[in-house]
């Protein structure tokens, strides 16, 4: 069915617990890019530090041509960026996209900003999930989470249904050990959308994921969805 899978390698360093395999790298501490990563890196390099500053989270969805030959992978289209000058977060994101025809950007609920490149498809946001079970070690760690998320009986049904693949990339994060006083995701989640599951880890974790479609010309596709911190825990 081409869903990923991570692989856990088990060791013991201060607060970190593990080493988990996954594609893009979650938080990035050592991840190995494709090449399309350098505009995706672009983006989050402007976007990260004004969040940071406003203590806003984010969403990035965005639309990409697929990349289907060795490494498979949505390419993360181009984009024009400009300096900053708000100090407001809603200004200040539009500011960096000024000019752009093809980004939109939005405020939502709790503080979030999205920002959407292109026409991404958005049918497998909209899927519910009756009720998502959040193991200790995936409730603790972003891209766990968001394997989880992808794991769940009506996600896998809905990827299938609509014809997605998740793409495997080589990428490794070392793992929080689940600890007291930690930010983490309840143990079980009930009626919550892969969106707004994936706006709980984004909020959780202080840092912004990011959702990206391609089509291919026989109707079939790819989608990645990833995490990235914005280096610093909000109080």
């Amino acid at each position: 069915m081409g869903f990923k899978s991570g692989i856990i390698l088990l060791i013991t360093f201060g607060s970190i617990s593990g080493l988990h395999m996954r594609e893009q790298g979650g938080q990035r501490n050592l991840a190995f890019h494709p090449v399309n990563d350098r505009n995706k890196d672009a983006v989050l390099q402007h976007l990260r530090p004004i969040l940071r500053a406003t203590r806003y989270v984010g969403r990035v969805y965005y639309s990409g041509s697929c990349h289907t030959e060795g490494l498979e992978f949505v390419a993360f289209p181009p984009v024009v960026l400009h300096p900053s000058q708000s100090n407001v977060a809603l200004k200040a994101v539009r500011e960096m996209f000024q000019g752009d025809a093809n980004v939109q950007v939005t405020e939502g609920a709790d503080k979030t900003i999205s920002v959407t490149i292109g026409e991404p498809s958005t049918a497998l946001l909209q899927t519910e999930i009756s009720v998502l079970r959040i193991a200790p070690m995936a409730a603790y760690n972003p891209t766990v989470a968001i394997d989880a998320v992808e794991g769940a009986r009506e996600v896998k049904a809905a990827i299938a249904r609509l014809g997605l693949r998740v793409p495997l990339q080589p990428s490794a994060q070392l793992l929080a050990k689940p600890s007291p006083g930690l930010p983490h995701l309840p143990a079980v989640m009930k009626n919550v959308t892969v969106g707004q599951a994936l706006d709980s880890v984004a909020g959780t974790f202080q840092g912004i994921v990011t959702y990206g479609t391609c089509a291919q010309p026989n109707g079939k596709g790819l989608v990645e969805i990833d995490f990235v911190g914005l280096g610093a825990i909000r109080k």
